[in-house]
């Protein structure tokens, strides 16, 4: 579910009905804590052997934990998603500046395997 406020953007990622994080990262490339990202590879020699970064996620997205916990393996992959979302809301919208507030509630109780992520993440870009 996303839900879109004059401030914030929220996206809600549900199974079975439970949310057990929630995080956050402003869009907001010119907020102090956040540079102005470089959109592409000007002048470097070594373009050739990188990804094109647009295919990245944005270097300067820093997620944080709300509420909720779950050890360094759960708040890392709650983070990872975090920053692919706001990530695709800003690919869409280059001038988008909200905050983006995530609450997931994914069963990890099985791992979380790549072919989840990118599934999870092709059900979210529908809903952007």
């Amino acid at each position: 579910m996303s839900i879109y406020f004059s401030d914030k953007i929220l996206i809600t990622i549900s199974q079975g009905g439970r949310l057990a994080q929630w995080f956050h990262t402003p869009l907001d490339p010119t907020t102090p804590s956040n540079p102005v990202p470089h959109s592409h590879h000007e002048n470097d020699p070594r373009a050739e052997d990188q990804p094109p970064l647009d295919l990245l996620p944005l270097s300067y997205l820093t997620p944080a934990t709300l509420l909720g916990g779950g050890g360094a393996e759960r708040e890392s992959m709650g983070q990872l998603y975090v920053v692919q979302i706001a990530t695709a809301i800003r690919m869409r919208d280059s001038s988008e500046g909200r905050t983006v507030v995530v609450g997931l509630g994914l069963d990890t109780r099985a791992g979380v395997e790549r072919d989840t992520f990118f599934e999870v993440m092709e059900l979210v870009g529908k809903v952007l």
